[in-house]
């Protein structure tokens, strides 16, 4: 069965790149780029899903995503996707138990493994 992933991320370019690699690594993806419109497509997630998620989006902070996945016990990995390695934020976001924190620019193949329904429960990975 394959993996629905939600990429949530302003950067059209970072976006882009990864709709296509995973794609092409077969997953079923869909992307926003505001808070807004990641909250929409949330709501088509179904199956194996999995949400890498930027933090800093022009319309709000991501960790607004990942609170309400957590406050409504969707059955969704979230791997957070960030450049910043030491912040209020990040701290919050780590309190929240996202299932990866990942440094930017993210290594594709470990993204790929991460999102893997096999993968339990993958932890922190850098």
């Amino acid at each position: 069965m394959p993996v629905n992933v939600l990429i949530i991320e302003d950067d059209p370019t970072a976006r882009v790149t990864l709709e296509r690699l995973l794609a092409g690594a077969g997953f079923v993806v869909r992307s926003a780029g505001t808070l807004g419109e990641g909250n929409q497509k949330l709501e088509a997630l179904e199956g194996h899903a999995a949400v890498i998620l930027d933090l800093n989006l022009p319309d709000g902070n991501g960790v607004e995503i990942l609170k309400r996945i957590r406050a409504e016990n969707r059955p969704v990995k979230v791997l957070v996707a960030t450049a910043d390695t030491d912040s209020p934020v990040l701290r919050e976001v780590e309190g929240l138990r996202p299932d990866a924190l990942l440094t930017k620019p993210l290594d594709v193949r470990k993204l790929v493994g991460l999102l893997d329904p096999a993968a339990e429960n993958p932890g922190r990975a850098e």
